[in-house]
């Protein structure tokens, strides 16, 4: 049976020749989506019709709560940026993807790419920059080194004093970040009432930031 892929590489002027050469019988794979932009793909991705996905550096919103979210679902990640581009495919890292291509890469050896990442088998080769980028495939925990490097994204739960609900949202979506993998930090900046120690169990009332 065909690997059902999604790709979403609009915009790139090599996509309708890859998406052509990829969709034939000899390579085991089926292109049975062409999304337009991280929605669509995400969209895609919850109807359980693909087994992988084919991104370019170049698509907009592309993050890593998407990528997150593309694993969660049960669809494998494999990205392609333009030849040379040490930067995209830098990027691409830090967002989760593990195996990276470049766009002139040969058609069998992208469906290769594909077929290993649905299978999970560890990516060698040129797809990766640095072999630490394969160990959380094996199950190994990461180097503190391996980390992503750059800045976070701080998502702010605000409301008036006395608005509900703010420590529900704020706690929910800690849960969801934490349940895809996605590295996160809750902090209670309510200097006056804050709560979330006491609705997630944690009563000691030392700083968890500054022990931290």
């Amino acid at each position: 049976m065909a690997l059902q892929v999604f790709t979403a590489v609009t915009g790139a002027a090599w996509e309708s020749e890859l998406v052509g050469a990829l969709d034939r019988e000899d390579h085991g794979v089926t292109v049975v989506r062409r999304c337009v932009d991280v929605a669509d793909l995400l969209a895609a991705a919850g109807t359980g019709t693909g087994q992988a996905a084919l991104l370019s550096a170049e698509l907009r919103r592309l993050d890593g709560a998407a990528v997150a979210r593309l694993t969660a679902a049960g669809v494998a990640v494999v990205g392609l940026v333009e030849p040379g581009d040490t930067r995209a495919a830098e990027r691409l890292r830090q967002l989760g993807v593990v195996r990276v291509l470049p766009a002139d890469s040969p058609p069998e050896e992208i469906a290769r790419a594909l077929r290993d990442a649905v299978s999970g088998v560890p990516p060698v080769g040129h797809d990766v920059a640095d072999p630490r980028a394969a160990l959380p495939v094996l199950g190994l925990p990461p180097e503190a080194g391996a980390r992503p490097a750059g800045p976070g994204r701080v998502v702010a739960v605000w409301g008036p004093t006395g608005a509900p609900g703010r420590t529900t949202v704020a706690v929910g979506l800690a849960d969801e970040a934490a349940r895809l993998e996605v590295p996160a930090l809750l902090v209670d900046a309510d200097v006056y009432g804050g709560v979330v120690a006491q609705v997630l169990g944690l009563l000691d009332e030392s700083p968890g930031v500054a022990a931290a």
